[in-house]
């Protein structure tokens, strides 16, 4: 139960916290609008739902990777971020450019710095025991197709079609036989 709180806290603080920088602060709303102001580096958070299209999910992470700005996976659909903005339609993807009065940007990172914290880091092979378990040996199924697998030999690979063309000799066409013979000779006839 406490879990659960802390999760419905946690999306009513950056909800009101959201509201906060619609009233004072400066914003974008949509993937295009977004990707351009991370490409000018004027986004300082980029906020994107749950539902986003994973293209332009990692799209989007792609380019704050390289501008320096924080993502935040907002823990709701694409209608629960544009209710959260104050608009009546759905918003998948929005950045902040100016945060106004609101103290999201601190929350956010603060937030990923508890992230960090909390997940242990993966050892580093000096910390890793060096002991390796020796390979234990597949029991083979006993059948016709391995035994036949084993016993056959390997096949080379076809050559390709080029290859083949270059080495076989070429062939001459017969010449075309005249059509126009005939029909003269079908009216002499008759």
């Amino acid at each position: 139960m406490p879990a659960a709180k802390k999760v419905k806290k946690n999306a009513e603080n950056i909800n009101t916290r959201l509201a906060l920088v619609m009233k004072s602060g400066k914003y974008t709303l949509g993937t295009n609008q977004t990707l351009k102001n991370l490409r000018h580096d004027s986004a300082k958070l980029v906020i994107i739902s749950n539902n986003c299209p994973t293209l332009v999910k990692s799209q989007i992470e792609y380019y704050s990777l390289l501008s320096g700005t924080t993502v935040h996976h907002y823990n709701g659909t694409n209608i629960d971020l544009g209710t959260a903005c104050g608009r009546l339609y759905k918003v998948g993807v929005m950045s902040i450019i100016d945060p106004g009065d609101s103290d999201i940007l601190r929350t956010m990172e603060g937030a990923e710095d508890a992230k960090a914290e909390e997940t242990p880091a993966a050892p580093t092979p000096a910390e890793k025991p060096a002991e390796k378990k020796p390979e234990a040996a597949k029991p083979e199924k006993a059948g016709k197709k391995t035994e036949k697998a084993a016993k056959a030999p390997k096949k080379e690979k076809a050559a390709k079609p080029a290859e083949k063309a270059a080495k076989a000799p070429k062939k001459e066409k017969a010449p075309k036989k005249e059509k126009a013979a005939k029909p003269a000779e079908k009216k002499e006839k008759s």
